[in-house]
């Protein structure tokens, strides 16, 4: 290991051993961030009061653990250059970021720099072969003057529109969903299903769908998606560890979707998460990281469905001020072919990945085909193929469809008035909720929709019985 790879290490290390120190004392008196109910009315995620952007993995735990109520951090530069001003006397907050890349000037086969049109050194981002750790400080909004008075967005419009938000995540992530008369909501791995009470059993709306996302959590971890460890039963520390990666996971999508999030079980998992910290100190940053998985595979649906996830507000400047918390690397900017463009709508790597699967498309000695993943998920370098997947997808989705809504028809026929009319009623609800969404998305909406109420009808007559204390399930 060379002693660039060492210093990072442990300038990693001593950084876990502080926040593992704080979570547990944290965690003894039940303040943890995801121990605590919490609210639409209250503060969200912590972001950056300049970029917009909201902090990610341990670093948002580390803010999390503060006594403020405002969500808005600032770096000492970046507070003055939107005319505020740090408090004489006031600590910040010590966060991390990993660096891999690093400006240099361009510079030309003799050694001299290269020259743009204006006559200045041009510049460009290069990568380094031992990335490390570079700490820098923040202060809340609380700790400044000269700020605006920070009010939480909260209205009964926009917590319909979070629902409606939640409903297409739930709905685009394709998870199998059970509903069934019962008080347990869990994901079963061995069977790859979410069960949840029916909706009209929770206390309201958004108990609902924080706890539906908390087991979606759990969800992602399976095989075929960000493959976690999933084998360990209740009261083992690797299902602790599962849990710990989904609790955090959960409160922060729930944060950033205005929904309510309720502590749930945390007692049984307290000793344990608490013996894991002190034992292996690393185990925050790399729970807090899977969490950071979990967040942006679920909110990445609404990039697929046509939605760009929505950006806090930021204060008026017209540039970021240098060596401040704003990204400096290329790795942590969104990449302008990952937008959604408002002509079209943009097909992400990911779904034309999985239908390449499905078609045979593959990769022909690393170069792009006429046919290949790249080809078709990049959108630039092969439009034949971007349409050809298109096309492939809408046709896939119509037979699907067709299949699914004679299933539905047909076990609708059968049912009794009332119950054929709460399906029409929901039906239409579906219809409204969909509208002017992209074709293909509008298509795996009714899919889901007619699959999951078959599906639902048949179960009600089976009555599955819940899982047994020998099979893991993990439960909310």
């Amino acid at each position: 290991m060379s002693k660039e790879q060492q210093n990072t290490q442990n300038a990693q290390e001593q950084y876990a051993e502080a926040i593992a120190a704080e979570l547990i004392a944290h965690l003894k008196s039940g303040t943890a961030p995801w121990q605590k109910p919490w609210e639409p009315t209250m503060s969200g995620l912590p972001y950056n009061h300049l970029t917009g952007n909201t902090y990610s993995g341990s670093n948002t735990l580390k803010l999390m653990m503060q006594p403020y109520d405002d969500p808005r951090w600032l770096t000492y530069k970046q507070a003055q250059s939107v005319g505020a001003q740090v408090r004489k006397g006031e600590k910040g907050v010590p966060l991390i970021r990993l660096v891999t890349h690093v400006e240099q000037t361009v510079k030309d086969e003799n050694g001299k720099p290269v020259l743009d049109d204006k006559g200045e050194p041009q510049k460009e981002f290069v990568k380094l072969d031992f990335p490390y750790i570079r700490t820098f400080s923040v202060f809340n909004a609380e700790q400044i003057d000269g700020l605006p008075e920070w009010h939480p967005l909260h209205s009964p419009q926009h917590e319909w529109e979070n629902h409606q938000r939640a409903e297409a995540l739930l709905s685009a992530s394709g998870a199998e969903i059970r509903h069934r008369h019962g008080d347990s909501a869990y994901y079963r791995p061995s069977e790859d299903h979410i069960v949840l009470p029916h909706k009209e059993q929770f206390p309201n709306a958004g108990l609902y769908y924080a706890t539906a996302l908390h087991e979606l959590g759990h969800w992602t971890g399976h095989e075929s998606r960000l493959n976690r460890e999933l084998s360990g039963g209740f009261g083992t520390l690797s299902y602790a560890r599962e849990e710990l990666r989904a609790e955090i996971a959960s409160m922060m999508l729930t944060r950033q979707l205005g929904l309510p999030h309720d502590p749930g079980r945390h007692a049984a998992y307290i000793g344990s998460w608490i013996q894991i910290l002190t034992d292996e100190p690393t185990e925050i940053l790399k729970a807090a990281r899977d969490a950071d998985k979990i967040q942006s595979y679920v909110v990445g649906f609404e990039k697929e469905i046509g939605h760009e996830p929505k950006k806090a507000p930021t204060a008026p400047s017209e540039k970021t001020p240098e060596n401040t918390a704003a990204p400096a690397t290329p790795s942590e900017h969104v990449s302008a072919a990952g937008r959604v463009e408002t002509s079209e709508p943009h097909y992400s790597e990911k779904i034309i990945g999985r239908l390449a699967e499905s078609h045979g498309w593959h990769k022909e000695d690393g170069k792009t085909a006429s046919k290949t993943i790249e080809g078709a998920g990049g959108g630039m370098l092969n439009p034949e193929a971007v349409r050809d997947a298109r096309r492939a997808i809408i046709n896939a989705l119509e037979d699907k469809y067709q299949a699914a809504r004679d299933a539905y028809v047909k076990q609708t026929v059968l049912l009794p008035p009332a119950q054929k009319s709460r399906r029409n009623l929901l039906e239409s609800q579906m219809e409204a909720l969909i509208k002017g969404l992209p074709e293909q998305t509008q298509m795996q909406a009714r899919i889901n929709f007619y699959t999951s109420r078959v599906g639902e009808r048949l179960r009600q007559v089976q009555k599955p019985d819940p899982p047994g204390q020998s099979e893991i399930a993990f439960e909310r």
